[in-house]
């Protein structure tokens, strides 16, 4: 894993922390991913970033909308964890 990659993950679990994404979360992701561009360009931030701009295209951050980035950061979350859990048993 990239430092880029534990960087992104690292946001991610400290907004899942908190237990409900606000539209401060999101648009603070948006900062983050927006100011390096390494951690938008690889996984997963390419992919949260994606949803970013889908969500903000509009001007206008409906509650379903962070409902679902709540799910997909969970997702993510259980991804990279389950990514890093196999990385380290290769590693023997």
């Amino acid at each position: 894993m990239t430092e880029h990659h534990q960087a992104t993950i690292q946001y991610i679990r400290q907004i899942r922390a908190k237990g409900k994404v606000t539209k401060e979360d999101l648009m603070g992701l948006a900062r983050f991913l927006s100011n390096l561009e390494a951690a938008r360009t690889q996984w997963p931030g390419e992919a949260v970033f994606y949803v970013l701009h889908e969500i903000l295209e509009d001007g206008f951050v409906e509650d379903y909308e962070l409902q679902g980035l709540s799910r997909i950061l969970t997702g993510l979350d259980i991804l990279s964890a389950g990514r890093q859990k196999a990385a380290e048993e290769a590693a023997g």
